[in-house]
């Protein structure tokens, strides 16, 4: 609840899985245009929850996208979407095909392919159910018929990370990923104090003089807290 603290809310909590999937999947953000909005301003505090503390983070983030390639897209993350319970959805268009995934229900992928006949009747346009379950590499145990789940796909992150040191070679996601996505909420909270695109090109030029020593404050100035983030 706290940008001194945390460095941001809905935004760095929620946001940041879906943008690093963005990431992956898609391919590198160039430009935002980010809404953030702090529809709750206070809560109770965590020592105290008696007393309540203002809230100056947050709690919804909408954000277009613009990849490095020109592709547009849309990010949500919301504190406030009634019904939902910790929900994660990806959606990927092509004109060739779509993809959807809902973190809801890992074990199966929806897949749109345009190659599909349309004829008779709509033959067999529609998106289809394809079963994923655990089917990935180096999968042992449990074998790949286990049903897929959220404490699974994070042991699998840990032992990945693990045997990349084992190995003795580059695990990914590296710092410099994280680096990169870090730099996407910076646009965004830019963003949307300017109500404009920001584009990260244009964050790493001003950071650059910044460096230098005058143009720091102003940096400081345009993203709202830069101070707060760095500690984050």
């Amino acid at each position: 609840m706290s940008r001194e603290v945390s460095g941001g809310g809905a935004l760095f909590d929620l946001g940041s899985h879906v943008l690093d999937l963005v990431q992956y999947l898609a391919g590198d953000v160039g430009q935002v245009l980010a809404t953030l909005e702090t529809r709750i301003t206070e809560r109770p505090l965590a020592g105290d929850p008696a007393q309540r503390g203002r809230v100056d983070v947050d709690d919804l983030a909408l954000l277009q996208l613009r990849l490095t390639d020109g592709t547009p897209g849309t990010v949500e993350a919301s504190r406030l979407a009634t019904g939902a319970v910790n929900d994660l959805m990806v959606e990927l268009f092509g004109d060739q095909g779509a993809l959807r995934l809902d973190l809801g229900d890992p074990n199966w992928l929806y897949v749109y392919d345009v190659r599909n006949p349309d004829k008779p009747l709509g033959g067999q346009r529609g998106f289809t159910r394809i079963e994923t379950v655990q089917r990935f590499a180096g999968q042992l145990a449990p074998d790949w018929t286990q049903a897929m789940s959220f404490v699974r796909g994070h042991a699998e992150s840990q032992y990945q990370f693990l045997r990349a040191v084992w190995d003795n070679r580059p695990a990914q996601p590296d710092l410099r990923a994280a680096a990169q996505l870090q730099e996407i909420m910076e646009a965004a909270q830019v963003s949307a104090q300017a109500g404009r695109w920001v584009s990260l090109s244009e964050l790493a030029a001003v950071r650059k003089v910044a460096s230098t020593g005058p143009g720091e404050r102003a940096m400081n100035t345009s993203s709202g807290d830069r101070e707060g983030q760095d500690r984050a």
